[in-house]
C-alpha cells in the first residue's frame, strides 16, 4: 500500500483512508495494522511542551495539596506572615495556576484528538480486512 505522497508505506498521510478502501491484499493490511499498533501517541517534544507536563504533574499531587495547605495555615503558627500569605494565596497562585489548568486540558484535548484519530486507522484496517475476509469467502 503506496502513499500517494509519499515514496514509501505510510500511515500518517490524509490519504490513508482511500489507500486502505482501495487495498486488495489482506498481508499487506496486516502490515500496516502491525504498523499502527506498534505506533506510540506522543504529544510534541518541544520544550515549553515538556515543561507544562512537569508541572502539570507536580501540581496535581496530594504533595502539592499538602504544600498549600500548610502555607495556608501558616498564619496559625506565625501570625506576622498573615498579610504576605494573604496577599501571594489571593494574587499570585491564582494567576499561576489558571493558566497551568488550561495548558492542561488544551495538551490532554490534543492527545485524546491524536489518539481518536490514530485508533480510528486501526479500526479502518481492522474493517477493510474483515471486508476482504467477507468477499473471499463468499
Amino acid at each position: 500500500m503506496k502513499c500517494s505522497t509519499c515514496t514509501t508505506q505510510c500511515t500518517d498521510c490524509a490519504d490513508f483512508e482511500l489507500s486502505v478502501s482501495e487495498e486488495t491484499n489482506i498481508g499487506t493490511l496486516k502490515m500496516v495494522r502491525k504498523v499502527l499498533l506498534q505506533h506510540k501517541i506522543k504529544p510534541d517534544d518541544s520544550i515549553t511542551g515538556k515543561i507544562a507536563d512537569w508541572l502539570t504533574a507536580k501540581i496535581g499531587t496530594m504533595a502539592c495539596v499538602a504544600f498549600f495547605l500548610a502555607f495556608a495555615n501558616l498564619p496559625f503558627a506565625f501570625p506576622r506572615t498573615l498579610e504576605i500569605v494573604q496577599f501571594i494565596g489571593g494574587t499570585d497562585i491564582p494567576l499561576v495556576l489558571m493558566p497551568l489548568i488550561m495548558v492542561a486540558a488544551n495538551r490532554t484535548d490534543k492527545i485524546r484528538e491524536m489518539r481518536a484519530a490514530h485508533e480510528y486507522r486501526i479500526q479502518l484496517v481492522y474493517d477493510r480486512i474483515e471486508e476482504l475476509r467477507e468477499e473471499g469467502s463468499e
